[in-house]
């Protein structure tokens, strides 16, 4: 196979995955090349070094797993129809994301904790911002998504830890403590 047949894509496919397995240190280029069954001459054909990789698989990770899930909660409607869809998106997407474990201890090591802090920033932000439209005051409403948003990156962690929840609906509890004394 030719380096044609393994286009940017391919090795971003490939990335992606590794790091949704096993987190940014999944990605090497040997590992992934054999994944494809590629050269090495054929990645450094599409990037410059591995971190250059790193930075396309988290700036696609920072599309699917924020701007698209934001944009997807901002169709549901009024605000707390928006919160309840967000935290249920969250909570359905969290399983099986390795990555993620592992991305907000690896971030300053891998070189991406620029893009992290942008990520947490962002969807800090989109919370309070619906919790100010339901009447916090923006101090509140930035103290409560600050929270909401360290659970949400918080429970694949418990989970991944064995722990099974008490058996309620998650999301549902999240917005319910979210918004709780309004």
């Amino acid at each position: 196979m030719g380096m044609a047949t393994h286009s940017v894509e391919t090795w971003l496919a490939a990335a992606t995955q590794r790091f949704n397995d096993t987190g940014l240190s999944g990605i090497r280029v040997e590992a992934i090349a054999r994944d494809i069954g590629a050269t090495k001459g054929s990645f450094y054909w599409h990037f410059a070094s591995r971190q250059s990789l790193v930075d396309a698989v988290i700036e696609s990770w920072e599309r699917r797993e924020t701007e698209n899930i934001l944009a997807l909660a901002s169709e549901a409607g009024p605000a707390e129809e928006r919160l309840a869809a967000l935290f249920s998106l969250v909570t359905s997407r969290a399983r099986g994301r390795h990555g993620e474990l592992t991305l907000y201890a690896d971030a300053e090591r891998e070189g991406v904790l620029a893009a992290v802090e942008r990520v947490t920033k962002r969807r800090v932000e989109y919370v309070a911002d619906i919790l100010g439209e339901l009447g916090f005051s923006r101090a509140d409403a930035v103290d409560r998504a600050t929270i909401s948003v360290a659970v949400a990156v918080g429970i694949p962690h418990l989970a991944a830890g064995g722990w099974r929840g008490s058996g309620a609906n998650l999301p549902t509890t999240l917005l319910r403590m979210t918004v709780a004394d309004r």
